[in-house]
């Protein structure tokens, strides 16, 4: 029978993406010192044959094309920061009404399906805005949620610390089933406090 789950998909390398950056800082910081090498090279030829007026001309454009280049380099950078900074606002937007939508699925009686059903409502902004380590996450809670797998809550356990990781929050220091444990006893903690003293309103 074919297996329609995505539990066999290739799990994302976690720190794919540092790798990804690390290859293109390693190949930008080549083509800079090949550059340099080069410039270095032309700069001692002109020096050898190019008149005082030349060098004084030289050594403007030289100066003037450095400015240039750093000004660029410098609105790219900040234009970068500010689209990630813009898109990391959208995503904990998103992710917050998730979070309470999900939360107030804990707080009463629910099962696999309506469990399914928030993830099938959401499904749209999830795929849409989350990165491939929280949807692969996602999959496997999703997954788990088909199969009525026992271990579907430490499945949303993972889910939730990609979740925090994505936005820029480290979860390694928190102990495996905090999430959990604050999800699941939420309600009876509000059901708890709520009820009146001495039977006071």
């Amino acid at each position: 029978m074919k297996n329609n789950t995505f539990i066999n998909r290739r799990k994302p390398a976690r720190f794919e993406w540092a790798l990804n950056k690390a290859l293109i800082i390693a190949l930008a910081s080549f083509a800079i010192v090949l550059g340099y090498v080069g410039f270095i090279d032309l700069w001692q030829h002109l020096y050898k044959t190019a008149s005082s007026l030349d060098i004084g001309l030289i050594v403007a454009v030289t100066t003037l094309v450095i400015a240039i280049g750093l000004i660029m380099f410098a609105r790219y950078t900040e234009r970068r920061l500010e689209i990630e900074t813009q898109l990391k606002t959208q995503k904990i937007e998103i992710y917050d009404q998730f979070l309470l939508q999900l939360g107030k699925l804990f707080q009463r009686e629910h099962g696999n399906a309506d469990l399914i059903q928030l993830i099938v409502e959401w499904q749209s902004k999830l795929i849409l805005w989350s990165d491939n380590e929280t949807l692969y996450h996602l999959f496997l809670w999703h997954d788990s949620l088909l199969a009525q797998d026992a271990n579907s809550l430490t499945k949303l356990e993972g889910f939730l610390r990609a979740l925090r990781e994505e936005i820029g929050h480290p979860s390694s220091d928190l102990e495996q089933g905090a999430f959990l444990h604050l999800m699941i006893n939420h309600g009876a903690f509000l059901q708890k406090h709520s009820k009146p003293k001495n039977g006071k309103s």
